[in-house]
């Protein structure tokens, strides 16, 4: 029996706003020439999109490799990945971005805050294109999945729907995956259309703009 539920977000890790000033200003230096963020939201950058990503600080802090999908201007890998610089809480993140320009924004914010590279990872490239190195065969015909996992997080923000982003990360899945996804208030519709497709377990915590949906247990129906 699938194990779903609601609850409420009652903490979340708070940051001093102030580390995300060089943030800002490269990325609205960027927005300039690529569009990162929508234009409406520029004046308010910390509620919508720094704020917004931190929520998901403590459910996944101590992860020990982490998958941000679709990460555009890296929320919120690239929050979370400068928020924890010196706590180390994230041992590993690995950010994907098929926008090569928007790729090397993410690595010009890396620069910035001098994060290393065993730390922080980004691919250039679509995730359907992304296979886990630990096997060669993720996802067989009979839905069974490896036991082998190269990531054990993945994460992502307003990037695609539920039934479209499962079936764009297939081939990373595996039977320890779990997912920390920041969505929208129709988040039951999203869930309704992927589970014609996927069997899962989630929880959904209410936030402030929003929902996070925690997935695991991920398995794609005959």
């Amino acid at each position: 029996m699938s194990k779903n539920s609601i609850e409420n977000i009652t903490k979340y890790e708070m940051v001093d706003k102030k580390i995300f000033d060089k943030y800002e200003t490269l990325l609205k230096k960027w927005q300039k020439a690529i569009n990162l963020v929508s234009p409406k939201t520029l004046n308010e950058l910390w509620e919508r999109h720094f704020l917004d990503s931190l929520y998901l600080y403590d459910f996944i802090k101590g992860k020990e490799n982490i998958i941000d999908i679709g990460s555009g201007a890296g929320f919120p890998a690239m929050v979370l990945a400068v928020a924890g610089k010196d706590e180390k809480d994230f041992p590993k993140i690995t950010l994907v971005e098929a926008d090569e320009r928007k790729s090397f924004f993410l690595n010009e914010i890396k620069r910035a805050y001098a994060i290393d590279d065993t730390r922080v990872e980004i691919k250039n490239q679509r995730i359907e294109n992304l296979q886990n190195q630990a096997y060669s065969n993720p996802i067989l015909n009979d839905i069974q999945l490896c036991n082998v996992s190269e990531w054990d997080c993945i994460i992502g923000r307003a990037f695609a729907p539920l039934y479209k982003f499962i079936d764009l990360c297939k081939n990373i899945i595996t039977k320890q995956t779990e997912m920390y996804l920041l969505k929208g208030d129709n988040i039951n519709e999203e869930i309704i259309d992927a589970k014609k497709n996927w069997e899962f377990d989630y929880t959904i915590y209410k936030k402030k703009n929003g929902v996070i949906v925690k997935i695991w247990n991920i398995k794609r129906l005959k």
